[in-house]
C-alpha cells in the first residue's frame, strides 16, 4: 500500500478527500489495463475482474481504513458485476454503491 494524501476543499454537495491510496497485486497485470500495438492501443477489462475483488480488495482497503476515518466510499462503477463483487468485498450492506448503480444507469 502507497497511502497519498489528497485534500480538496467540500463546497455544497461535493465530498472532502481526505485519504486516497493505491495497490498493486502480484500478476494482475491481465486484468485491467492497456494493449499497445503498432496499429493504436485498447482497454483490457478482463472478465476475472469481479471473482478477483471479492477475495483480495479488503486488504487494500483496510490499509487505507487505517489512515482515515471514512464514512463513504466512491468507487469507479466498471459495470454491475464489479459493483456487487465491491460491496460484498468491502461487507457493504447491498445497495450501498447504489449511486455508481445510477451511474451505470443499472
Amino acid at each position: 500500500m502507497v497511502p497519498r494524501p489528497a485534500c480538496c476543499a467540500g463546497e455544497g454537495d461535493l465530498a472532502d478527500i481526505e485519504t486516497a491510496g493505491e495497490y498493486t497485486w502480484p500478476k494482475s497485470l491481465g486484468l485491467i489495463g492497456w494493449d499497445v500495438d503498432p496499429q493504436g492501443f485498447g482497454a483490457i477489462f478482463a472478465r476475472a475482474i469481479p471473482p478477483f475483488v471479492e477475495p483480495h480488495l479488503r486488504v487494500a482497503v483496510d490499509d487505507v481504513l487505517a489512515l482515515a476515518d471514512v464514512d463513504r466510499f466512491v468507487c469507479h462503477p466498471g459495470g454491475a458485476k464489479v459493483v456487487t463483487a465491491l460491496e460484498r468485498a468491502l461487507s457493504l450492506p447491498q445497495g450501498s454503491l447504489d449511486h455508481e448503480r445510477e451511474v451505470l444507469k443499472l
